[in-house]
């Protein structure tokens, strides 16, 4: 079947939306060439399922398809980055997702915008089956290690696990303290900028120790909307509290499993950190933090009424947060900022 035939049996795209992507459909072969990869377009049905409606393969290089995939479905486990192209409007990069033919694969995704908003979306995939491989090989070989070491504990050592950790974060914070001190006895503003960050990160790293420590006996699902709490009340009484910001929490009662709510914990306390280094000035302002839960992802958004764009510098950590949403939760993170301050928001598929 045509594209057009695709859309009219399965889409209630106008004709105008569907001459659009007729438009794209003649250049994705030149694409497909170009990126040396399987390229594609996918429109929602009736339903809200997304499908195939255009595949071109590269012409000089092996296509990683046996055949053309064109009206077949697209299932929102095995390619997250397609829906949520379409439920948020915005490109997503370098998503893991599972195709037709069971290969594991790399996409890009854009959304295409015609008058009834986002259309379709075009996608381009590349191969990492072997790599996948590899990595659980040699996760199987960390498991297999550490499996080992809980078996044959260094004989003869008494520990108190709750102890040592009360006692690392006592340090910590100890640590923060001496930090804070030194800085305020310089008169060098840079020496005291530097000693205020290393105080801050000490004491920011406390935090998340005590958080962890519960979510270590945690033995099902947590709640992140406890956590963020926690999270938002131990800055409102240091550190933001110091410098006239307040942050604020809007959250949905969203529970998940121990291990992904150490990520999301630690992605919106990198956030936050970085809004207090970097947003404001003398005459403070607020930090909003909101987690919210749609049907197929939850949606953490950090956004503060700071300073705005030249305030993002390279280095603040920002790119490894990306791949940490990436490769942790599985989901993807942008950034918009400008005169009214900054923005960065992040998904990860709903528990």
């Amino acid at each position: 079947m045509t594209l057009r035939e695709l859309c009219l049996a399965r889409t209630t795209l106008s004709d105008g939306d569907i001459r659009i992507l007729e438009q794209y459909e003649t250049s994705l072969s030149s694409v497909a060439d170009l990126i040396g990869a399987d390229v594609f377009l996918d429109c929602l049905d009736r339903t809200g399922t997304a499908f195939v409606v255009a595949h071109a393969r590269p012409a000089h290089i092996p296509s990683q398809y046996q055949t053309l995939i064109l009206g077949l479905d697209a299932s929102p486990d095995n390619e997250p980055a397609v829906y949520r192209a379409f439920e948020q409007g915005l490109p997503f990069h370098d998503t893991v997702a599972n195709t037709q033919e069971n290969k594991t694969v790399l996409q890009d995704v854009t959304p295409i915008s015609g008058s009834s908003g986002v259309i379709a979306v075009l996608i381009s995939e590349r191969d990492i089956s072997q790599q996948v491989q590899m990595e659980k090989k040699l996760q199987a070989i960390s498991e297999t290690m550490k499996d080992r070491s809980m078996r044959d504990p260094v004989p003869g050592i008494p520990m108190s696990v709750r102890e040592s950790n009360h006692r690392i974060k006592n340090d910590l914070q100890l640590l923060s303290s001496l930090f804070n001190l030194k800085g305020r006895q310089s008169e060098n503003s840079e020496v005291r900028e530097a000693y205020a960050g290393c105080s801050l990160m000490l004491l920011s790293v406390s935090r998340l120790h005590e958080l962890f420590m519960d979510l270590g006996e945690a033995k099902n699902r947590v709640s992140l909307k406890a956590l963020l709490q926690k999270i938002v009340t131990g800055f409102n009484g240091t550190l933001a509290e110091e410098m006239g910001v307040r942050l604020l929490l809007e959250a949905d009662p969203v529970e998940t499993d121990p291990d992904k709510a150490v990520f999301v914990t630690l992605s919106v306390n990198e956030l936050i950190l970085n809004a207090l280094k970097y947003a404001f000035d003398k005459n403070g302002g607020t930090i909003r933090i909101l987690l919210s839960e749609g049907n197929r992802f939850c949606t953490v958004v950090v956004e503060d009424d700071g300073k705005g764009s030249e305030q993002i510098r390279p280095g603040t950590g920002l790119s490894i947060l990306q791949e940490t949403v990436r490769t942790r939760l599985g989901g993807e993170l942008t950034l918009s900022s400008g005169s009214g301050g900054t923005k960065v928001a992040f998904t990860f598929p709903v528990p």
